[in-house]
């Protein structure tokens, strides 16, 4: 191998290690959190798998598009373009470098998860078949692998490859990782709204084969074998031809692109001719303080709950008409109203993490501090419409579905608590970016504050009064507020490139 590779690895090496870290103590942590909330239980027989396919899933969808979009829009965010389109060698390289690393970062996590998983089963002598056949035999045998451990790495490696590539690269040469994500879960949501109305109208003879085609879709390896599909993978050289060919040209796609961008600073100064095209009534947002701080949040949130929400009116349908075809009862606007709370707290999340994201960017957290700016009103301004936003955008969103439903989806109870987990985890990820100032470890941190929320939640069911259960939350909201908004008065965090 050339030095230059050597080069570029190690350099991605030393990005990523961490994240590797962080990637690995979340994952391994959640399953080891669910595992003994239900140990006590004594559920010996599949509480094991349980725990590792709960943890499993959601660990493919979020960790492919959090380090997808680290990958394709990192070197812009960090304003290092330039510098590494300067270095002797084709920014391809560098490119080809990134993406194996990530794939290593992501899939390295998993294989540790299945492993100790199946030494724990062995460990405690639990009938692991018996589970399977009764609890798991919906997956039948992933990629035709009979180990079920075997089989749930396979299919969870190249899942979790899959969904990353296909962010990377719907989010390439965008300017920060908010944008990326955004633009990549639309062009995820539209490939697979797209491919379901495709099977749709053009009916094919053979259903069982327009399932296998799912490999070549984002994310699709980690359902092979599921449904009926099952038992298909070693044995079908077709589908691994097909699989590897769809992302091949996705690969060669993203190379060709990475990089191929003039970088320019965020916040530059309009021409002297659009300036002065201004008439006052289009200057109406920053004739306030007030009004300019939360014009700015708006065009920074907004467009991604928009574009969040197209990829919710994409994705219902298809997930609609597959739960009809396995004839399971629901009816649109249920799922709507299911949808987007899933995607709304996962937008929470990434809107969390934006609204500090361009401000503590090289060069702009300096500039900002030196103007005359009152930091409250400032911090202040910036949570509560960013907040506001989401909940203008995907309320309306639940109001709609429920009043289609005959508001039979849930009374004001029940908005209030949705609302709590929007508020919970757009707090949790602001506070973590502020003091990490990494979009990933933010990302996992927030993630992780959902611990303590599920652990107060146990304690209720056990008898805990609920004027002690809703103090340690609002306590916990607390402290997390006055710690991000102390980090930003006093310029803590951390302040390493890396």
């Amino acid at each position: 191998m050339q030095s230059i590779w050597l080069s570029l690895f190690w350099k991605e090496w030393c990005e990523q290690r961490w994240k590797l870290a962080a990637l690995t103590v979340s994952l391994l942590g959640g399953a080891a959190f669910l595992l003994s909330l239900v140990i006590a239980d004594n559920v010996i027989r599949d509480v094991y798998l349980g725990s590792a396919t709960v943890v499993l899933f959601v660990y493919i969808f979020l960790a492919g598009i959090f380090m997808g979009v680290g990958v394709s829009a990192g070197e812009q965010s960090r304003r290092t373009m330039r510098l590494l389109q300067a270095l002797p060698a084709p920014t391809w390289q560098s490119a080809l470098a990134k993406l194996l690393v990530a794939m290593i970062t992501v899939s390295v996590p998993v294989a540790l998860l299945t492993g100790l998983t199946w030494a724990f089963v062995l460990w405690n002598g639990a009938d692991v078949t018996h589970a399977i056949q009764f609890h798991f035999q919906g997956f039948g045998k992933p990629w035709g692998f009979d180990n079920w451990f075997l089989a749930r790495t396979v299919s969870g490696v190249l899942g979790t490859c899959s969904l990353l590539l296909w962010m990377t690269l719907g989010g390439v040469n965008r300017s920060d990782e908010i944008r990326a994500a955004a633009v990549g879960f639309l062009v995820i949501a539209l490939v697979w709204g797209g491919f379901a109305y495709g099977v749709d109208r053009v009916n094919l003879a053979v259903e069982v084969a327009a399932e296998h085609l799912v490999v070549g879709l984002p994310g699709g390896p980690a359902m092979v074998g599921m449904g009926p599909s099952r038992g298909i993978g070693s044995g079908n050289p077709w589908l691994i031809g097909w699989g590897i060919f769809c992302h091949a040209l996705l690969l060669a796609n993203y190379l060709y692109r990475f990089g191929r961008v003039v970088p320019q600073p965020k916040g530059r100064l309009e021409s002297p001719d659009k300036v002065s095209n201004l008439s006052p009534s289009n200057l109406i947002p920053f004739r306030s303080p007030i009004g300019a701080i939360a014009w700015k949040q708006v065009r920074e949130t907004g467009p991604l709950a928009l574009i969040a929400i197209a990829g919710i009116l994409v994705l219902v349908p298809l997930l609609h008409k597959i739960q009809v075809q396995d004839g399971i009862h629901s009816t649109l606007s249920m799922m709507l109203a299911s949808v987007s709370i899933s995607v709304g707290i996962l937008v929470a999340l990434v809107s969390g993490i934006g609204v500090l994201l361009e401000d503590y960017s090289p060069g702009v957290n300096t500039f900002w501090r030196s103007r005359p700016v009152d930091l409250c009103l400032w911090f202040g301004v910036k949570y509560v419409t960013g907040f506001l936003v989401l909940a203008l955008t995907f309320g309306t969103v639940l109001l709609v579905a429920n009043g289609l439903e005959g508001w039979q989806l849930g009374g004001p109870k029940d908005g209030f608590f949705i609302g709590l987990a929007f508020a919970w985890f757009y707090t949790m990820a602001l506070t973590a970016f502020v003091l990490v100032r990494q979009p990933i470890y933010a990302a996992v941190l927030a993630l992780a504050s959902v611990f303590p929320a599920i652990i107060i939640d146990s304690w209720f069911s056990r008898g805990l009064h609920w004027s002690i259960g809703w103090s340690l939350i609002f306590l916990l909201f607390a402290t997390a507020i006055s710690l991000a908004w102390l980090a930003v008065k006093h310029d803590w965090g951390w302040k390493q490139s890396r």
